[in-house]
């Protein structure tokens, strides 16, 4: 066989790629490495006949580029929307090739089979990783002969696989057949993956003595290998220790779980995520016996947390690792407060409770930066670059992927988009790692800061209360309240199970907005659909009732709500009096991620000046439309938005107004912190969780028909489920093309992030659905309102349902008019409310609007730029 130096040439960059570890983590580097593997493939098939065993050689190296099999966590080079097409394509015609040139049962064909099972396995690719692992088997017997330890762990894997799928039968066999092989040849560490996995599958059927003993051979291969002090001993220790907790047995539980505890501390120091894990299996092993005991358990488990995050170990993680570390720690804060505020606590616990709550909220930050946490201007030009990376990033991946042509045309232009992914990938990777290196201090870093409600505290007027409203998980299932104000006793109140307050939150926002609006949530109930005249009071009974006797004194509340239907019900448009006064009629009550952004400083922050206010009106959602139908697009015109622009304009001083084909999103991007940016067009936001049951649109947008096809393409990324409809926003998603400066007409959550508004003072979302938004343990609430917040934004007014067009225009005139008129935002779209109110207007017509943060009058424009 006749090879040119070129190929030889792209085959050693590939390998010397494939040999360098730090080449392998570079974005660049395996997407250059990658196209050289793409044209060796190509030389291939231009030089060689079509089952030339070389050709397969060219496409596994290929694959392995794309999906390194030598690191469990590396990860899968994004070449395009779906991985899977360029990797497993290319595993398989190497499988064919093979098939073809050495026969169904060869060792190049097993190889072969052990790196796309290995792969599907990764990918959590049940159905597909099977069947590879059941031709793998098959493949094994005929090679090695039966019950080769080969098989014995394929079958541990089959095992896996089928307790994946739930079909635990199915997963007895394969285990059991495993460990039967195990028990003809002598036990050596290969051997725990299929005792722990049996172990497993044992506990999951509540055979616990079953479970025990499979766990306590691993135990036993593992102490011969490693002695009786080693990470993995401890890992399946673990494992022991939790049957024996679930038999009852809690001394001897307690007695493992110490010993584990010991053997990592002593390997791993106790600023380790395992260290607290550890602690908190302590916790809940001992609650129901040694209450005490239990507590300070859960508090070294926290002050683990909290020396892992000083560490600066966050820097070394990728973002799936963070985002499992960051769930974990939000766990271990659930369960102190479950403890510390179910039944009577002292003040000494609440304040306690305060600090872990509000260290709780800030995890999203300390992982993934945020405004909130930088020291210097270059820091907030560092996150700014960082974020427009990532935005542009997300960007790229609204568009629909583009179709992979059998005959491997066009590869150069497909490349090009690759590359330009790479890049941008690598940057915002560059970048975060810059971020994450930041010092983290000890106030921000540790859950017990004793200084937490007292500065709070400091931050707070004479007539001003902060209610924190916690959502304790089950077996608690319990929503409760500390009720914070200046100088005072911290206090807490029962509000109700989470199973009543969730269920009249749900029935009281749709009798709020209105049944036709409350239907978009299509998941409800239809009695929660219903427009129940008792329904809001309800809930003002169960949450606002019990609050009110604590709150005498107060003038303004400032809500800090957990997940859950409560968050997306406006608590001051509730009434518990019967001439239907709502609350906000005695109090102004506004909203806040968080403690920490209760006591933040709105100050400008590092000398940045707001510049020219901006208002943004009535886009052009068929912009540049040619053939099309602007009638079947997904965004209708809202005539009454022009209208409220142009009077927002009006109100204010020397406005820049952006309306029509003008409401560009590349004009939005352009942007300098304004000092009010205030937007009146169409919202969407998809809405996923236990609260709502599965991927729901929260507001049907313009018609009620099938979404295009790039809609739905956006329901995939968390961070472009929500957005607002700017100009050309129907051309793009009927996949025309709407102009460069128009891109894809939708300004998403992620392109929130890439905006300079870091010092802008308000933003008004006159929008549907702009408050709304998923509950994410790892990065918080994403909804519009909360991307404004986290970018740098004083206060973000925003919208919990799909309001009127002509009435919004209304209630905005109020409230800017409030606003020239001196009053503090909050105060500003409470009067105004109040005035739609007293004139006979329904809630679903202004009760819509919340203020999230800074409550205080308007900051003077200190800027002319725009």
């Amino acid at each position: 066989m006749v090879v040119d130096d070129d190929y030889h040439q792209l085959c050693a960059a590939v390998e010397a790629t494939l040999a360098d570890p730090s080449a392998m983590s570079d974005h660049r580097a395996r997407s250059a490495a990658w196209m050289a593997a793409q044209q060796a493939v190509q030389w291939c098939r231009d030089h060689l006949p079509a089952n030339d065993p070389e050709l397969a050689a060219a496409l596994s190296r290929s694959a392995r580029v794309h999906f390194p099999t030598t690191d469990e966590h590396a990860p899968v080079l994004e070449v395009d929307g779906d991985t899977d097409w360029s990797y497993a394509h290319d595993l398989r015609e190497a499988l064919q090739i093979r098939k073809v040139v050495y026969g169904t049962s060869s060792e190049p064909v097993l190889w072969t089979l052990s790196r796309i099972s290995w792969c599907r396995l990764r990918r959590n690719e049940w159905e597909k990783a099977e069947r590879t692992l059941v031709e793998q088997r098959d493949v094994l017997r005929a090679l090695r002969g039966p019950d080769s330890l080969e098989e014995a762990a394929v079958h541990a894997q089959l095992g896996a696989v089928a307790a994946q799928q739930n079909l635990m039968d199915q997963a007895d066999t394969h285990y059991e057949r495993s460990v039967a092989i195990w028990g003809r040849h002598p036990l050596n560490p290969a051997a725990v993956h299929a005792f722990t996995g049996w172990g497993h599958l044992r506990e999951a059927r509540g055979d616990l003595n079953g479970a025990l003993d499979a766990y306590r051979t691993a135990v036993t291969v593992l102490t011969a290998e490693h002695g009786q002090s080693s990470t993995v001993l401890a890992d399946n220790l673990m494992h022991v220790a939790r049957v024996h907790q679930r038999q009852g047995d809690l001394d001897q539980a307690s007695v493992l779980y110490r010993r584990v505890l010991a053997i990592r501390q002593a390997h791993l120091t106790n600023a380790s995520p395992l260290v607290a894990a550890t602690w908190e299996a302590l916790s809940i092993a001992v609650a129901g016996v040694h209450p005490s005991e239990s507590l300070d358990a859960c508090r070294g488990a926290l002050a683990s947390d909290g020396a892992w995050l000083m560490s600066g170990a966050v820097a070394t993680q990728d973002d799936r690792d963070a985002r499992l570390t960051q769930t974990n720690m939000i766990r271990h804060a659930d369960h102190h407060l479950a403890m510390t505020l179910h039944g009577a606590a002292s003040e000494e616990l609440l304040i306690e409770a305060a600090g872990v709550a509000a260290w709780r909220r800030r995890l999203p930050d300390l992982f993934f930066g945020s405004a909130w946490l930088v020291t210097s201007a270059e820091e907030a030009g560092l996150e700014r670059r960082q974020r427009s990376t990532a935005a542009e990033l997300a960007g790229l991946k609204q568009q629909s992927p583009p179709a992979w042509e059998g005959d491997h045309r066009g590869i150069e232009a497909f490349m090009e988009l690759v590359q330009h992914r790479g890049h941008l990938q690598t940057t915002a990777a560059d970048l975060g790692e810059q971020l994450r290196a930041r010092p983290i201090t000890s106030e921000q870093a540790m859950p017990f800061s004793s200084t937490q409600v007292a500065t709070l505290r400091r931050a707070l007027g004479a007539e001003e209360c902060v209610v924190e409203v916690v959502r304790l998980p089950e077996p608690v299932g319990q929503y409760r309240a500390l009720v914070m104000g200046p100088g005072a006793q911290i206090r807490t109140v029962t509000l109700g199970s989470t199973s009543v307050v969730d269920a009249c939150a749900l029935r009281a926002r749709a009798a709020l907005a209105g049944p036709s609006r409350a239907a978009t949530f299509r998941d409800l109930s239809a009695r929660s659909r219903d427009a129940d005249a008792d329904a809001a009071a309800m809930l003002a009974s169960v949450v606002i009732g019990p609050l009110r006797p604590l709150l005498d004194a107060c003038r303004r509340v400032t809500f800090v709500v957990d997940g859950g239907p409560l968050l997306h019900v406006p608590l001051g448009a509730l009434s518990l009096e019967r001439d239907g006064e709502p609350w906000l009629a005695d109090i102004t009550v506004t909203y806040a991620n968080g403690l920490d952004e209760v006591a933040r400083d709105w100050m400008s922050p590092f000398g940045i000046a707001s510049g020219r206010d901006v208002v943004v009106a009535a886009p052009d959602y068929d912009l540049a439309a040619t053939d099309l139908d602007s009638a079947t697009g997904t965004f209708t015109p809202l005539e009454g938005t022009l209208v409220e622009g142009e009077r927002v304009a009006g109100l204010l001083a020397c406005a820049r107004l952006l309306a029509g084909p003008d409401a560009l999103k590349a004009h939005i991007r352009a942007l300098h912190s304004p000092r009010i940016l205030h937007i009146a067009t169409h919202g969407y936001a998809f809405i996923s969780g236990a609260d709502r049951g599965p991927d729901t649109l929260a507001s049907t947008v313009g018609r009620a028909d099938a979404l295009p096809t790039r809609f739905e393409h956006l329901r995939g990324d968390p961070e472009l489920r929500c957005g607002l409809a700017l100009a050309g926003a129907n051309t793009w998603l009927r996949h025309g093309d709407p102009g460069p400066d128009a891109e894809s007409g939708l300004l998403t959550y992620a392109d929130i992030a890439g905006l300079d508004i870091l010092g802008t003072d308000l933003v008004v979302l006159s929008a549907c659905d702009t408050g709304l938004g998923d509950i994410l343990a790892s990065s918080g609430h994403s909804s519009l309102r909360a991307g404004f917040i986290r970018a740098g934004v004083r206060t973000v007014v925003a919208s919990l349902w799909k309001v009127p067009d002509k009435e919004t225009a209304t209630l905005m005139t109020h409230f800017y008019t409030y606003l020239a008129e001196g009053h503090g935002k909050a105060d500003a779209l409470r009067l105004a409310q109040l005035d739609m109110h007293h004139a006979g207007a329904p809630p679903a017509t202004w009760g819509a609007f919340v203020c999230y943060g800074d409550p205080g009058p308007l900051h003077p424009t200190t800027s002319g730029r725009t």
